[in-house]
């Protein structure tokens, strides 16, 4: 069975509207509320901006890509807080339809680290197979040995790249950056 997106959107606008609560607002600082992955006045205003896509498929604006993803930021955190709310009801005992809480992925781990290497060096590995020598990070160095003696004895060596691109309001205090031309 396929999820229809806009037949659930348009199902809880209807339902919020039947409800009297599509008028209320937010008060405060909703973000911070711990009842807001499961609060149907913090949900209305994504709803409603989810209901405004076109459901016919065409090439999206760069006004409308800008729209879309002012409108996405509150709609992700929504997310993440109903996400949280159900996660959390699911392992309190309660019941979301359609939904259950699994284990999520893990890595092994010696339950006695040096028992093991002991174990595998008796057992012929070479020592260096088990383990790793590798230098600290810059950061590392810098913190045991302070900022003054590490500027001057290992400055010259020290770059810091760019960071990799990422997406920010124009408002943010960074400066634009990384403009490039693809092929």
């Amino acid at each position: 069975m396929k999820f229809d997106l806009r037949n659930g959107i348009d199902k809880l606008a209807s339902r919020l509207a039947d409800s009297g609560k599509d008028h209320m607002s937010c008060g405060g600082d909703c973000s911070a509320c711990p009842e807001k992955g499961s609060c149907s006045v913090y949900a209305a205003p994504m709803v409603r901006a989810a209901a405004k896509i076109p459901p016919e498929p065409q090439r999206m604006s760069a006004e409308e890509i800008g729209r879309a993803l002012t409108l996405a930021e509150p709609f992700a955190a929504w997310l993440e807080a109903v996400k949280a709310h159900a996660l959390d009801t699911l392992l309190t005992g309660g019941d979301i339809p359609g939904w259950k809480a699994v284990e999520g992925r893990s890595n092994r781990r010696f339950t006695d680290s040096e028992a093991a290497l002991l174990a595998l060096e008796a057992g012929g590995v070479p020592h260096d197979t088990l383990y790793e020598r590798k230098p600290l990070s810059p950061a590392q160095i810098e913190k045991r040995i302070g900022t003054e003696v590490f500027r001057q004895l290992a400055g010259g060596f020290v770059e810091k790249p760019a960071g990799k691109p990422v997406l920010a309001p124009e408002g943010d205090a960074r400066k634009a950056c990384c403009i490039s031309i693809r092929g």
